[in-house]
């Protein structure tokens, strides 16, 4: 899906994180690819957030997961590696306690 708008860019960024949040791989999937073609960086930057953001502190291997697959994205450029961080990222123990403990 093509985004036009700032405004449709950041939902779809707030949908992604829902989608994360309720398990949700099949939506997860689509709009991580949708956001990848638009705007990498920012999308990895979500990715890599969300690894400490939305997953339980107790989770020390989904954060670890999630960098090595962005590595291998920066080595080869593949959406692969995006959306297989989406799936991982459905999948983890979710929490909110590192975020909880900066603000």
């Amino acid at each position: 899906m093509p985004f036009t708008t700032e405004q449709e860019v950041q939902q779809a960024f707030k949908n992604l994180r829902s989608a994360i949040r309720g398990n949700r791989i099949e939506t997860a999937s689509e709009l991580v690819r949708s956001l990848l073609s638009h705007n990498a960086a920012d999308t990895w930057r979500f990715l890599l957030t969300s690894a400490s953001s939305d997953v339980s502190y107790r989770d020390l291997q989904t954060p670890v997961t999630v960098r090595i697959l962005y590595d291998n994205w920066v080595k080869t450029n593949n959406a692969l590696f995006a959306v297989h961080a989406a799936i991982v990222l459905t999948q983890a123990p979710k929490g909110t306690s590192a975020g909880d403990l900066i603000k």
